[in-house]
This record gives structure tokens, C-alpha cells and sequence, in this order.
């Protein structure tokens, strides 16, 4: 009987982690999950009951401790490493970006089964913190030469931080590829805001990360962004299971997104599909870069769900828990 490619993925428990889970599962894999607590594996066991024996839970409560991963990537074939603390999370988000690549990277050095590692990083370890970004086409080419002072890091906004720690990592993984020469090829991906509707979520109270930060702009006046600029959550999962597949050699990367709109294209659409929605935003832009994702339509075959998929799959699960 053929033995199914196991995939050893961090981050189960979250948004994207979990809808990469759920689509590699639906692609024949065999999964090794990474936790932080013990206590988020019932829920995940009951969202994946119709595929409980090709699923495993381990617990890693603190990834900045050097092999912390180490026990677990025996027998794998594929990592893919979302586990990253969020802007909105509060506390530590630098350090865990940083030191949690680094650990996943060095584990998966000792394991000669391994053929691939995906690392889910973020559009903002290519996009410039300052004006230059101004009228950009950001690309997986775009270099970034931006200082980072680890002793500043505590001093800055929570978002600003989980650049500063995306970047780092970014950096990271081009210094270990340089220094080890891994038996595995490395993928990065990219992704700007992510939304559409999560799998995990049960009732209103539990909506956060970036969904929380879309659907809360469309309820209050001003708008968090200085102009819409996201992608689809299916699009994003479809991207780690595609990179499964990418055997060219050292380390890729590619940039995940939907196209650029205005705000004003966003209340349009939401006045027209949801016309009984308290609509409060006011729109106004104030960025203006734009994104090139034709290498991953290329080499990964995807095709990015527009802005009116991403606000109409995330407002219908949301409204369904509210009256609004």
C-alpha cells in the first residue's frame, strides 16, 4: 500500500495555518500539526473528523527555544511553517518570527527525508516602511537595504513590529540557505492582507486578525489602510500546497495577492451586494503601490480572487453571525 507524503506544518490552530491544513488534507496528504496548547486540539480534531487517521497533533508551546522542532519532523517529506504571532496579537511579535524560522529551518537540517520547506512570510518584508513605496510595483525582486535594531523593536507600534520581524526572518532564511546549503529547496510566500471567511470560526466574538481589521473598517469611519490590497484565503492556502510541488533549487519566493482598489470601489460594491449593512467608512486612499504577482501565476498556476470575492465571502460568514 503506498505511503502518503507527510507534511509537518506549524500553526494549525490559526486562520491560515488551518485552511492550509484543510486543503492538504483534500490533496491526499498525511499531517503532523504543531500547536502551541494542548487545548486547541480538540477543536481541530473535531474540524478535521472525517479525516482522523491521517492526522497528528504535537505541541510546541514556545517556538523561540532553540529545537523546539527537532522531536517532530521525523518521517516528513514537506514543513510548511505559518506559526507567526500577528500584529493585533499583542506582546513578543519580533522575536518569535525570527527565532521560530531559524528553529524550523536548523530541524529540518537534521532530517534527510525532508525535500521542501514553506515559509509563510508577509508582503510587508518586500514593501518599504516610507515614502518610497509611493507609486511602487513591488515584486519578489524588490530588495529592501532597511536597518533593523533589535534593541528599537520594543519602542515600535505593533505593526511596525511585525514587519521589522518578517523582514528579519526574510533575511534569516537567505543567510542559513547561504551558510548550509540545505539538502531541501526553501519557498517563501508573500501574501498581503488575507481574508475570506475561517473555517474555525463559531460566533461573532471570535473574529481577529485581518478579517477583524477589514470588517472593522467597514464599521467605523476611517479606514485602517491606506487603500485595499488583499487576498483570498483560499488563494493563499492553495499557494503552500502548490509550493509542495516547486523543485527548483536554493530559495523562491513569491508575492501573493488580488489586485489594488480604491475604498471607494470596496463601499460601492458592499452598498450594491449588502445593501442592508450599516456601512459606516468613509473612503479615502492615501497609498498608491501596487503589486506584480505574475511570478506565482506562473509558477504555481494561481489565480487571485478579486476584491469583491474576499469582501463577500468574509461579510457573508460574518453577517450570518450578527444582525447588521
Amino acid at each position: 500500500m503506498e505511503v502518503l507524503p507527510l507534511i509537518f506544518i506549524t500553526g494549525a490552530s490559526g486562520f491560515i495555518g488551518f485552511e492550509v491544513a484543510f486543503q492538504a488534507l483534500h490533496a491526499g496528504y498525511r499531517l503532523r500539526l504543531s500547536v502551541r496548547e494542548h487545548g486547541s486540539i480538540p477543536k481541530l480534531q473535531q474540524a478535521l473528523s472525517g479525516h482522523s487517521d491521517r492526522v497528528e497533533f504535537v505541541v510546541v508551546p514556545d517556538i523561540t527555544v532553540p529545537g523546539c522542532f527537532d522531536r517532530f519532523l521525523h518521517g516528513a517529506t514537506y514543513v510548511i511553517h505559518v506559526a507567526s504571532p500577528l500584529a493585533f496579537a499583542g506582546g513578543d511579535i519580533y522575536t518569535p518570527a525570527v527565532r521560530g524560522t531559524k528553529s524550523i529551518l536548523s530541524a529540518a537540517l537534521q532530517v534527510n527525508t525532508i525535500k521542501r520547506v514553506v515559509l509563510t512570510s508577509s508582503a510587508l518584508a518586500l514593501i518599504p516602511g516610507d515614502h518610497r513605496r509611493d507609486g511602487l510595483v513591488v515584486s519578489e525582486q524588490t530588495e529592501l537595504d532597511e536597518a533593523i535594531d533589535p534593541a528599537l523593536i520594543p519602542s515600535l507600534d505593533p505593526r511596525a513590529q511585525y514587519r521589522a520581524g518578517k523582514l528579519a526572518a526574510h533575511r534569516a532564511t537567505l543567510e542559513f540557505a547561504s551558510d548550509h546549503d540545505p539538502h531541501f529547496n526553501i519557498i517563501m510566500l508573500y501574501p498581503t492582507f488575507v481574508f475570506g471567511p475561517n473555517r474555525l470560526q463559531q460566533s461573532a466574538s471570535e473574529l481577529a486578525g485581518t478579517n477583524a481589521l477589514l470588517f472593522f473598517t467597514l464599521m467605523s469611519e476611517h479606514p485602517k489602510g491606506g487603500q485595499f490590497l488583499g487576498a483570498h484565503i483560499e488563494d493563499v492556502a492553495k499557494a503552500h500546497i502548490r509550493a509542495l510541488g516547486y523543485a527548483a533549487p536554493g530559495v523562491s519566493g513569491f508575492l501573493l495577492s488580488g489586485k489594488r482598489r480604491s475604498w471607494s470601489d470596496v463601499c460601492k460594491f458592499v452598498r450594491e451586494e449588502f445593501p442592508t449593512m450599516k456601512l459606516k467608512l468613509q473612503p479615502r486612499d492615501w497609498e498608491n503601490y501596487t503589486v506584480d504577482t505574475s511570478q506565482a501565476e506562473k509558477c504555481l498556476g494561481l489565480s487571485f480572487r478579486p476584491m469583491e470575492d474576499q469582501v463577500r465571502d468574509l461579510l457573508q460568514q460574518q453577517l450570518s453571525f450578527r444582525e447588521l
